[in-house]
């Protein structure tokens, strides 16, 4: 039986910590990204009130048990003992997913880049939580590392632990999933279907002969991935060419004037405010998107899979002149 305690509750901003026997915790945030939703199904004409973007806050379920780890049999704290380590992760994830009946997960080297680089960066200054002291989310850090990657669904759950005992790399993973396992939010993020790829990272290193050591997963879906890296800025009328693993839709929402009208480009009869619904030609697997003519400033590429009703951030970009 794995020693410690177990919180939970939520929204959080931030993840809570639980402090475990002996001082010894094991924390395991679990965060749902933040999905966009039109707050009306159907546009409405030009009588004033039309179909807007919103922005639905998710919980942030922390979560927590606390347990002592232990080193792995080869190199905890080395890259090659961390790679181990993600590896059965992997395999601890998909056993309970199928032992749940969910689909198991495949392997994502840019979700696993994401994953990394915010393991080590946890690590290496000292804190632990979804966000990073900038602010930055797990869709920034997907962005920095995988700028091509159109993801959809994207959820983390996280882990810290501290212990001085011998559990080998096997143990060591089953432990991590099977807390995660037990954590409403966790949960939640580990059985969804709606994940098709997994991504992990893993920064250890022994301190005083105690190992500490950080866990990502990282799961979403890549549903596409663009041609070049969309732009930062960009002139309009532009098209963004992009091979798409499923159908998407593509919304692209102004930041600044959010009562902006913006006529639809299929139904001329029909008027958006705050942003517009992108036209997507579409030729097998190759896509373009194009975005029309607008005024300049700040705005922000939506997407969701064709006829789903939630669209989720994917681009920020700005139009200049």
């Amino acid at each position: 039986m794995w020693p410690g305690e177990l919180l939970a509750g939520g929204p959080f901003p931030r993840a809570l910590a639980a402090g475990g026997q002996g001082g010894s915790p094991l924390e395991c945030p679990s965060h749902r990204v933040p999905r966009m939703q039109e707050n009306s199904r159907s546009p409405r004409l030009r009588d004033g009130a039309v179909p807007l973007v919103a922005l639905i806050l998710a919980l942030t379920a922390g979560a927590c048990s606390g347990g002592r780890a232990a080193h792995a049999a080869v190199d905890p704290g080395s890259p090659a003992g961390n790679e181990r380590l993600s590896k059965a992760l992997l395999l601890q994830t998909n056993r309970v997913r199928l032992e749940q009946g969910v689909a198991p997960l495949a392997p994502s080297e840019e979700l696993s880049a994401a994953a990394q680089a915010h393991a080590e960066d946890m690590m290496a200054r000292g804190f632990f939580a979804h966000l990073s002291p900038e602010g930055s989310e797990p869709i920034d850090r997907l962005r920095a590392r995988a700028p091509r990657a159109i993801v959809l669904g994207l959820r983390e759950n996280l882990s810290r632990t501290e212990g001085d005992g011998g559990l080998d790399t096997a143990r060591r993973a089953r432990r991590t999933v099977e807390g995660w396992l037990k954590s409403p939010g966790h949960r939640e993020n580990l059985l969804s279907a709606e994940p098709t790829q997994v991504g992990f990272g893993v920064a250890s290193r022994t301190v005083e002969s105690v190992l500490v050591e950080y866990a990502v997963q990282l799961l979403g879906r890549v549903a596409g991935r663009w041609e070049s890296p969309p732009p930062a800025s960009t002139r309009v009328p532009a098209q963004w060419r992009a091979r798409l693993h499923t159908p998407l839709e593509f919304f692209l929402e102004d930041q600044e004037r959010p009562t902006e009208p913006y006529p639809d480009p299929k139904m001329p009869h029909t008027v958006w405010r705050g942003g517009v619904p992108l036209v997507v030609s579409s030729e097998g697997d190759a896509a373009t998107v194009k975005l029309p003519r607008a005024k300049p400033g700040r705005y922000v590429l939506l997407v969701r899979r064709a006829g789903d009703e939630g669209y989720e951030p994917s681009v920020h970009v700005t139009i200049v002149r």
